[in-house]
């Protein structure tokens, strides 16, 4: 991983088989499509505030049992499915939008918007909150077979702490995470990620943490990111319309996606 140009290898990386029987990852329609302002070339590192380090990633996979394709779209819908994986293998983060239930959809980028981020919006119980690492969800489809879902690619975590509820669109990174990716993911599986970070951030009355993946690839093959069943959190799921700031953050619920996004928070 590099943080800032700080180069730190990955630790403790293993796999782990874990049912996802159904998932079914369809996706009729998909992110970011639509907005002018989406960068379309490849993504790169954003600037911008101080930096922590992380260390310590792992990853856990485990079987599902269809395959996924993508068509262009407005932008944010997963797509439904037949369900049945287990959201965080039943051990989920400290912090997440709300409790995960399976829904077997996944949100992409349109084609052309690769390397755009997906952003949620994680708020403590209480403060002061020191968050120790961060954890998502993201899908591994049969791509010898043309499925686009592909968990094994390179890719970078944003961190943001802010006291408004949508993103800056030119944030301070509290912490930028830059991931090698997964060899050897099998197809038809999710990839829970976990990443410690070397200095905890401490979360102040009032501020929100933000953590936003991209999903880096091509239109071919790119990173899918698991989707829960909505709360009605249309404050809570972001899209970045960018793959470098400036962005233009816009919710998924105005993409007509009422998922959450599977990604979430370690601390306490």
């Amino acid at each position: 991983m590099k943080i800032f140009g700080h180069t730190v290898g990955p630790q403790n990386l293993q796999s782990l088989a874990i049912p996802l029987a159904g998932l079914l990852l369809v996706t009729p329609v998909a992110c970011g499509g639509d907005d002018t302002s989406g960068d379309s070339g490849s993504s790169t590192s954003s600037t911008g505030g101080a930096s922590t380090s992380s260390s310590s990633a792992s990853s856990t996979t485990g079987p599902a049992s269809s395959s996924s394709s993508s068509a262009s779209g407005g932008g944010g819908m997963g797509g439904t499915g037949g369900g049945g994986f287990i959201p965080w293998d039943g051990d989920p983060p400290t912090l997440t939008i709300a409790p995960c239930t399976d829904r077997g959809n996944v949100v992409i980028p349109n084609p052309g918007n690769e390397g755009q981020l997906a952003a949620a919006r994680l708020t403590p119980p209480a403060y002061p909150f020191q968050v120790t690492g961060i954890e998502y969800e993201i899908a591994m489809g049969d791509t010898a077979n043309g499925d686009p879902c592909d968990a094994t690619l390179p890719h970078r975590v944003e961190i943001y702490v802010d006291k408004n509820v949508v993103p800056s669109n030119t944030p301070t990174i509290a912490a930028q995470l830059d991931n090698p990716g997964t060899p050897n993911v099998p197809a038809n599986t999710a990839l829970i990620v976990k990443t410690d970070l070397t200095t905890p951030i401490t979360l102040s009355t009032g501020d929100n943490l933000f953590v936003a993946v991209e999903l880096a690839g091509t239109a071919e093959k790119h990173l899918c990111v698991l989707l829960c069943a909505g709360t009605g959190a249309d404050d809570r799921n972001y899209w970045s319309n960018a793959t470098m700031p400036p962005y233009n953050w816009a919710t998924l619920a105005s993409f007509n996606n009422d998922s959450n996004l599977a990604i979430g928070a370690n601390g306490m």
